[in-house]
């Protein structure tokens, strides 16, 4: 599989979902897009860094382990998964959810759904000509864009993302309920 280079930020389930439409792939239906290069069928969940889908798409892209850990870090919400590592435990080692028992799959009190900033959007595609999903928008309790201020937006369809890109949502996307002034701050 000969992947497309990744944006600045951009979750690696983003990369897939242009590469499937960059190789005019999207014509195939879900499951074979998946069999055809090898992945094995899942949904993209946006805050589960250590599933199978993951693993699996990481060996495709890089086969070796410092070029992975690299890619999981920048392209994943992978980084409060190294909060919690067990004294002694190389940050490379935590590849699989067996590692962490019962974090992945596990709900967060959190709003779990794919969530994007209307302006990161805009701007995404008078630079690049595309929008893209970021990981700073994916973190477990991000509800504000870290760039713009802006609350994040997100759609009830969006727990499981299926192919799409931001732009696809802006007409039917609304902002991510907020309670609170303390969580635009935080």
């Amino acid at each position: 599989m000969r992947w497309l280079s990744f944006y600045p930020g951009e979750h690696i389930y983003s990369g897939l979902i242009r590469y499937r439409m960059r190789m005019g792939q999207g014509v195939m239906s879900d499951k074979r897009f998946f069999a055809h290069n090898h992945l094995p069928y899942q949904w993209f969940r946006s805050q589960v860094p250590l599933n199978h889908l993951m693993r699996e798409t990481l060996d495709s892209i890089a086969p070796e382990s410092d070029e992975q850990f690299t890619l999981r870090l920048n392209h994943t919400p992978f980084a409060p998964w190294l909060l919690s590592l067990p004294d002694g435990m190389a940050p490379q080692e935590l590849k699989e959810a067996k590692h962490r028992p019962n974090t992945e799959e596990n709900p967060f009190q959190v709003d779990r759904r794919w969530k994007y900033c209307p302006s990161c959007t805009q701007a995404q595609k008078a630079k690049w000509g595309v929008s893209y999903w970021r990981v700073a928008h994916q973190l477990p309790g991000a509800l504000v864009c870290d760039e713009h201020g802006s609350p994040l937006h997100s759609h009830d369809a969006l727990r499981y993302l299926n192919f799409t890109l931001p732009d696809k949502w802006e007409s039917t996307s609304t902002p991510v309920p907020m309670m609170d002034a303390w969580q635009v701050s935080w």
